[in-house]
């Protein structure tokens, strides 16, 4: 949802950070969903892991990592010159995909857990399913396209119960984790 919201809202963030040179910095917005999808599989590749630490096979991962690393290089050197920037943040969205599925399949062979890729894959068309309806709104800044993002961001959640994603005793547990803080 955080990625979801960074990259609705990239034109006001960066307005809001940069301030007066904002300018400057607008073009970048183009990447901002990328870069935040990336570090959202990077966020993935270090919960899986904690397998490879468990069990002591942490020599793996120079491996891993020099996979996504090489792969990264080789496809900036292909699609930098061609394709500018937003090639890089497509390059390093996609090593660390290869990341984290290169370590799942390293991980599951001594320590399965079983996620559950069902609800993942729900929670991920949902999250596809609102960027894509935001996208028409994300060039506009007037208070009524920001209000139109807002409208749409809201619906993820929705979405997410109304498919059940989210069980109610997960719920009840969610609530009662906010209120003890």
């Amino acid at each position: 949802f955080l990625c979801l919201i960074l990259a609705t809202f990239s034109h006001e963030c960066i307005v809001l950070i940069a301030g007066s040179n904002a300018q400057d910095y607008l073009v970048g917005k183009q990447v901002i969903p990328l870069v935040a999808l990336a570090f959202f599989f990077y966020g993935l590749y270090v919960i899986i892991t904690a397998g490879v630490y468990i069990h002591g096979k942490a020599n793996a991962l120079p491996a891993i990592v020099g996979a996504g690393a090489i792969l990264n290089i080789l496809l900036n050197v292909f699609l930098l010159p061609k394709f500018g920037f937003v090639a890089a943040a497509w390059s390093t969205l996609v090593a660390y995909i290869v990341m984290v599925v290169l370590l799942y399949l390293f991980v599951r062979q001594f320590y399965p857990v079983p996620y559950e890729f069902a609800r993942l894959g729900k929670i991920a068309i949902a999250g596809t399913i609102v960027y894509i309806a935001t996208s028409d709104t994300l060039s506009d800044t007037s208070s009524e396209g920001t209000v139109a993002r807002l409208i749409f961001l809201l619906g993820y959640p929705l979405i997410l119960w109304g498919w059940q994603v989210v069980e109610p005793k997960e719920l009840k547990q969610l609530a009662v984790g906010l209120f003890k803080a």
